[in-house]
This record gives structure tokens, C-alpha cells and sequence, in this order.
């Protein structure tokens, strides 16, 4: 393998090397915290490579349509969620 090789696969771990929390990561952290209620879309908000905000739309037990925005971390190798806000 040549020098120029092993920059561009250091340099690809580098930018992905800690991608983000999957829809399913996603929606199994926000069931365990509110029980009775039904997702409606997750979409990815503002973030960084340690840093995304996630916007949880759900329908409540009394099918009113509320939103969570959850800000996920990486530290230590795992995507955790750090605080929780609702609007």
C-alpha cells in the first residue's frame, strides 16, 4: 500500500469515522422515555461530528401531535443522549 493510499483511509476515518445514531437507536431511547406514544417522523437538525439534535415528532396517548428534540453525543464510542427539550 502506498503513502498516498494511507492518507485518504486516514482521512476517511477521519470525516466518518463516527457517523450517527440510527432511526432505530433513535426510537427505542425515546420509547423507553415516553411510554404510550407514537413517532411520527425523527428528522436530523443542527449538529457536528460529536454533536446532532434530533426532532421527534409523536403523537401522545390523547393523539395530539407533540415534538422533542433530543441532542445526541458521542463519547467513548457510543452515541448518548445528553438532554431533552420539548416544544
Amino acid at each position: 500500500m502506498n503513502r498516498k493510499n494511507i492518507i485518504l483511509i486516514l482521512l476517511a476515518m477521519v470525516l466518518f469515522g463516527c457517523g450517527e445514531p440510527s432511526n432505530d437507536k433513535i426510537s427505542k431511547d425515546f420509547n423507553e422515555i415516553y411510554l404510550d406514544t407514537n413517532i411520527i417522523s425523527i428528522q436530523k437538525g443542527e449538529g457536528d461530528s460529536d454533536n446532532i439534535y434530533y426532532h421527534i415528532k409523536y403523537k401522545n396517548k390523547n393523539n395530539t401531535l407533540k415534538e422533542k428534540v433530543f441532542l445526541y453525543q458521542y463519547i467513548d464510542d457510543e452515541w448518548i443522549i445528553n438532554n431533552q427539550s420539548s416544544k
